[in-house]
């Protein structure tokens, strides 16, 4: 993380005493916030994904894999039950600071969804 130098002296001891200023801008994925924004770093939540049944051959379909039957709960046991794969959150963004996505977050530049 880059800070603008604001000022520098020499403290007791001879030790260089630092002030930083804020930034103009920081990385937020693969691109920048400026310092009217913070960075919102989404999660992937809401309800448990479905699982699906195999087909006749026992191949899960794309974009799941096997499961045992304690992973997919109410699920008929004679069939054998594919789970999601995990989810992949979306990349994180910019949007203005105090965005209703980041209420109560005390970060300055970052906050991070809360998911269940």
């Amino acid at each position: 993380m880059i800070r603008y130098l604001v000022g520098a002296a020499v403290g007791a001891f001879g030790v260089i005493v630092v002030a930083c200023g804020g930034q103009s801008s920081f990385a937020c994925g693969t691109t920048s916030c400026d310092s009217s924004e913070v960075c919102v770093h989404p999660c992937c939540g809401g309800a448990p994904p479905q699982c699906v049944a195999a087909d006749g051959s026992g191949t899960c379909p794309a974009g799941t894999t096997k499961a045992t039957s304690s992973e997919c709960e109410n699920f008929d046991p004679s069939t054998a039950p594919c789970l999601p794969d995990p989810c992949t959150p979306p990349p994180p963004y910019c949007a203005p600071k105090g965005a209703p996505e980041c209420a109560g977050s005390t970060d300055p530049e970052n906050c991070y969804e809360a998911c269940a």
